[in-house]
């Protein structure tokens, strides 16, 4: 199916790996408050699942940020 929102170039990418990093929280805290493993945070982080929308405002509380900061758009080839 063709990307109309964003265009065929464009993605969304995960910026969790960076605030986490940004703000010196383990990937296991995360976890722990959120009731997922350390896996899934990981998964979320490098891009390999979204971060399911109820997660998400939990997560974005614990960051100190709005939702739609977890992810930024990107073009295709900034992979």
């Amino acid at each position: 199916m063709k990307n109309t929102l964003l265009g065929d170039d464009m993605k969304i990418k995960c910026r969790l790996k960076a605030l986490l990093e940004e703000r010196g929280i383990k990937s296991s805290f995360i976890a722990k408050k959120l009731g997922v493993t350390p896996q899934t945070v990981s998964s979320w982080s490098n891009n390999y699942h979204y971060i399911p929308m109820d997660k998400a405002y939990i997560l974005a509380g614990l960051l100190g940020i709005k939702v739609d900061e977890l992810y930024e758009v990107i073009e295709e080839d900034e992979k």
